[in-house]
Order: structure tokens, then C-alpha cells, then sequence
């Protein structure tokens, strides 16, 4: 390639974050000769961007997910170890030119056929959601037909996960498993392997044995005459392929992955994006690795402990998430200022010794960063958890996070993370107040499509715009559509095969999905629930703008008559008395 050339094409990739770091720290030519080549690339959530982006949705242009996957491969390349050290990722510029997430497939496409093209990697990993899945299907079929029989295309992530599981001992497929459909052609052949359940050692088995294939220039697909080696591998996990009209799996030992061998994924990636929530001009992510989901089972979410399993090494998780935040203070160096966000469903599962632990790590190796974290409402408001939030909160706890999903008493009392079974919006404004009190932030979380009627709806988002009135919080409300995810089976019939567009590209409501919410899809809907009308989402619309309206114009009057030496107190009753009339105008 003429250096001309590659001038354009990377100016033409700076549309992607990733390469807007990359290209400003390097004039790396990703690919000058290396034995092994790879790329990653999380699959586009929506067929099309309708013209528009969401600027609402609390999604991060970082792949996190894929970036944890990948990270012990990445370890592997930055210390010399094996063929990953003869590969592009040999140098974190390397890494961050050859990984990407894409959101909308028709508009983005084409930079992934450009890096594609250029790069000409012998190993291509996507990371795929049910929603993302046809995406991924996409991606592959384009690798595919580039590249041919020389690029072997792993798939795995969530779809994975939950389509391909274990059941009495024996390897069962649901409707969506990517192996079933590629059986029955329903979806291409595309998908070389595709790996369900942990992926940092499998996949670092992977690249070492397709190196080795390179090194011996033999054809990639000899990989499946020594696939059985993978079983090496640490962690749970399936992988599999079709072969002969046949679907072959194996499954590992499930020896534990030990975490703290692994480099934090800040040591080996870009990993910054920004959050306006925090008032910093970078968000790092960072993770305890207690366990791959939550700890609770509500039955529509992803996250469910069914699905992703218990904690793992629970009793190294203070010391993983101490690890990354050290990392991260290392990254941005003295002087200048970032903002964390602990990326667990729930901060080390709202265990209170683990998190009385952490602290006394913060205490001993303070970072000095502003972060955030998720709980629940019910861990919010445990009185013996309260303390420790608040020593938290003099070492740089900013913001917490939960899943409010309803305002319908009825649904509340049917979610497995609601212990105390009162009145939900009560308890919800309990939090608030109690965060409101501390002088933090928060966020919630909103799910529609679990049942409720349109009259809820709107009811939810009343209440909210009175709490942002009340207390100029919550301070971001992330809004979905309850999609109904394979959950290994436990989909109540659904069986949906996920191998279509949960939105199509001529759907009226794909602009307003886009918009508004950060999932969402009018085909994979929770069994009997029908999506919104298009008048609804209007409805819908009007009424979270108006929140946004009310919450920023609350906030601001609480910075701004927030005096300097009571910066971190929350306001006297004489102002909070003026506030409540200065707010009650905003409407």
C-alpha cells in the first residue's frame, strides 16, 4: 500500500473512537509482515442509524465485554509469550487499530471492509447479543466473502452463551444457537468455531494454535484436526462447529480462570469514553470479575444468575477491581483527571464484607478518582450497607446506578431483586432522597415492555419528572424495551431464533428506537406483550425530554447555589425550601 494511500484510509477511519486514538499516538502500519494477524469487532446492534445517533443510551462506544474476552491473549502479546507476541497485537497500538464496535450496520459497514481489507487477519473475533446476532451474521458472511478460506471467524458473547449450554450433562441448542441454524441453513456457514461461556483462555488457545498452523504455512482449516488441544484451556465453556451435516462440540474441564494473571484491560487497550455524568473528560471502565452476571434472577434479564453463574474466586474480586483502578490512575499520569465506572452488575454484588475490604484497599492505595458503580434499590437502602457507601463516597464514590424497570406494583413484586415488598416508587424515592442527602448522583434504569399499560408508562415518567423537581435527580434515565433473551431455554416458549433484524430498516418506530432507547426491537418481544404504537412512543418522547428538561434545570440550580466550602453537603432547608419553589416553575 502507498503511504498516500494509507494516509487517506486512516483519515478516513477516524470516525471510529478507537482509531482516533489509536492514529494520534502512532503511524502504525498494522499490517508490515507479523506471522499472525488478528481482529475483534462487537457485531452492530441495529440494521441502520435512520440519519441519527442515540445520544441518551448509557452504551459506550468501548467494547468492554469484548475487550475482557480478548485480554488474556492480549497479556500474552505484550509479554512475549508464544505466537500472540509474533502478532499485530504485539503492541497496544496494534490492539486498539485492530478492534472495533460497531452500532449500525448499513452506515458503518464499509470501515469495517476498509480495516478488513487492510489488516487481512487470519483470525476474526465477533462478539455478539441476540440483537446483535444478525449483525454478527453479517460481518462473517463479509469476511467471508473477502478473505475466503483465509480467515477463521470465531463467534461468542452473550447469543452464545445463552443459545448453547449444558442441560443433564449433555450439550443442548436452543431455537437460536448459531450451530443449529448454520446446520439447518437457515443462517450461512460462516461461523468457524463458535465458543459459549468463558473466552479469555480459549481464546488465547486459539491464536497459539492458528499461529502454529501459519508458522508451518498449513491450510487454517487443520485447525479442527487438532481442535481437541483446546480442552488446555481454563474456564467453562462449549465450543463447536458443523461438520458433515453434523454439530460437534466439545467441552472443557472448567479448571478456573485465575483473574489476577491476567493485565487490566487499561494496561493493554484504550479504553476511555466519556460519561457526562461525571464531570472529568475521560470514563475508564473497570471490573471485580466476581462473576459474569448478577447475583438476582428476575426472569426477563440477561444479567440473571442462572445464565451467568455464581461468584467466582469472590474472595479476589477487591483485589481485581483495586488492580484496575491502580491501572487507570497509572494511564493518566498526575496532574490530570478521569472518572472510573465498575462495569459489575451489581459493585462486588453488594456483598458488604467485599466491600468493606475494598475500602480498606482504597484506604491504603487511594487513586484519587472519581467513580461509580451499580447496586439495587434494596442494597441502596440497607441500613448496614448505608455506612459504607458513604466512607466510599469521601474516596471518590460519585454516582450509583440501579435498575428501577417499572412503576407498576404489580411487576415489582414479581422481580427477584425486590426483597422488601413495598411500594416501589416509595422505595425508589427513598433512594433518592437518600442519595440526594449524600450529594451523589445516580441513574436508573427503565424497562418497558414487562407487561404494563401505556397509562403505567407514562406514569413512570411523571414520577420521575417530580423526583428530578424534588431532588434534581435522578440525573440519567436509560430507557428500554424489554427484549426477550434465549436464557438457555428459560424463554418461556419464545424460541425465537434471533437470525432476523429485531427492528427491520423500514419500521416507522426504528427512528424513535434509535433515539430513545438503548434495546430495543419490535420482533423479540417477551411472550404475549405487544411493543408500543408509534403514538405511544410520541408520548413517551414528550414526557422524557420533559424530564431531561426539569433534571438539568434542578441540577443547576443546586450547583449553583451550592456554596464552596459546602461543595459536597447537600443543601440547607432554607435553599431546599427555594428550590422546591424555583422547581415547581420548571413545570
Amino acid at each position: 500500500m502507498l503511504m498516500n494511500d494509507y494516509k487517506l484510509a486512516v483519515a478516513e477511519k477516524i470516525e471510529t473512537e478507537l482509531d482516533n486514538v489509536c492514529h494520534s499516538v502512532s503511524r502504525y502500519l498494522p499490517n508490515n509482515g507479523e506471522r499472525f494477524r488478528v481482529m475483534a469487532v462487537a457485531a452492530p446492534h441495529w440494521i441502520s442509524d435512520c440519519g441519527g445517533i442515540n445520544i441518551h443510551s448509557l452504551d459506550s462506544r468501548v467494547p468492554f465485554s469484548l475487550l475482557n474476552a480478548v485480554r488474556l491473549a492480549a497479556t500474552h502479546a505484550e509479554k512475549g509469550v508464544g505466537y500472540w507476541a509474533q502478532s499485530n497485537w504485539r503492541t497496544q497500538v496494534g490492539r486498539n487499530h485492530s478492534i472495533q464496535m460497531l452500532s449500525y450496520l448499513s452506515s458503518e459497514k464499509e470501515i469495517f471492509i476498509r480495516k478488513l481489507k487492510e489488516i487481512q487477519p487470519h483470525l476474526l473475533l465477533i462478539g455478539s447479543m441476540s440483537l446483535s446476532f444478525p449483525g454478527a451474521v453479517a460481518l462473517a458472511k463479509i469476511a467471508k466473502d473477502i478473505l475466503q478460506e483465509n480467515v477463521f471467524v470465531v463467534l461468542g458473547g452473550k447469543h452464545a452463551l445463552e443459545t448453547i449450554y449444558v442441560k443433564n450433562g449433555a450439550v443442548e441448542h436452543h431455537p437460536g444457537s448459531p450451530l443449529k441454524l448454520m446446520k439447518e441453513y437457515t443462517i450461512p456457514r460462516v461461523f468457524d468455531l463458535v465458543i459459549a461461556g468463558d473466552g479469555e483462555s480459549i481464546i488465547a488457545e486459539i491464536g497459539e494454535m492458528l499461529g502454529r498452523l501459519i508458522q508451518h504455512q498449513m491450510p487454517i482449516k487443520k485447525f479442527y484436526d487438532v481442535w481437541d488441544q483446546l480442552l488446555i484451556a481454563d474456564g467453562k465453556w462449549i465450543a463447536g462447529r458443523v461438520e458433515n451435516e453434523k454439530i460437534a462440540t466439545i467441552q472443557s474441564w472448567g479448571n478456573p480462570i485465575d483473574y489476577s494473571q491476567i493485565m487490566a484491560t487499561t494496561d493493554l487497550f484504550a479504553t476511555e469514553s466519556h460519561f457526562d455524568v461525571f464531570d472529568t473528560p475521560a470514563t475508564f471502565h473497570a471490573h471485580s470479575y466476581i462473576s459474569k452476571g448478577c447475583i438476582h434472577n428476575c426472569a426477563f434479564c440477561s444479567e440473571r444468575v442462572a445464565v451467568n453463574g455464581k461468584a467466582s474466586r469472590p474472595e479476589q474480586a477487591p483485589y481485581n477491581l483495586l488492580k484496575d483502578f491502580m491501572s487507570i490512575a497509572r494511564k493518566i499520569g498526575k496532574g490530570d483527571s478521569a472518572s472510573i465506572f465498575v462495569e459489575d452488575s451489581i459493585l462486588l454484588n453488594g456483598n458488604e464484607r467485599h466491600l468493606e475490604h475494598f475500602l480498606k484497599l482504597l484506604d491504603l492505595h487511594d487513586p484519587h478518582l472519581s467513580f461509580g458503580c451499580q447496586l439495587t434499590i434494596d442494597g441502596l437502602l440497607k441500613k448496614s450497607t448505608q455506612p459504607v457507601l458513604k466512607q466510599l463516597k469521601e474516596k471518590g464514590l460519585e454516582y450509583i446506578f440501579w435498575g428501577l424497570e417499572t412503576g407498576s406494583d404489580h411487576i415489582a413484586k414479581g422481580l427477584c431483586k425486590n426483597n422488601q415488598k413495598e411500594a416501589w416508587l416509595e422505595k425508589n424515592a427513598r433512594a433518592l432522597q437518600w442519595i440526594a442527602e449524600n450529594n451523589l448522583k445516580c441513574g436508573v434504569s427503565v424497562m418497558f415492555g414487562l407487561g404494563e399499560s401505556q397509562i403505567n408508562r407514562c406514569g413512570l415518567l411523571r414520577h420521575l419528572i417530580e423526583m428530578a423537581k424534588k431532588y434534581g435527580r435522578p440525573n440519567v434515565v436509560s430507557m428500554n424495551i424489554a427484549t426477550q433473551h434465549p436464557l438457555q431455554g428459560s424463554d418461556d416458549g419464545a424460541n425465537y431464533q434471533y437470525a432476523e433484524w429485531g427492528t427491520s430498516e423500514e419500521s416507522p418506530c426504528l427512528p424513535l428506537y434509535i433515539e430513545l432507547f438503548g434495546e430495543a426491537s419490535e420482533k423479540y418481544l417477551l411472550p404475549g406483550i405487544q411493543p408500543p404504537t408509534l403514538c405511544d412512543l410520541f408520548e413517551i418522547k414528550e414526557l422524557y425530554y420533559e424530564y431531561k428538561r426539569v433534571q438539568n434545570t434542578a441540577w443547576q440550580y443546586q450547583v449553583k447555589y451550592r456554596t464552596k466550602n459546602r461543595r459536597h453537603e447537600v443543601l440547607s432547608m432554607s435553599q431546599q425550601r427555594m428550590f422546591d419553589v424555583v422547581a415547581e416553575g420548571c413545570l
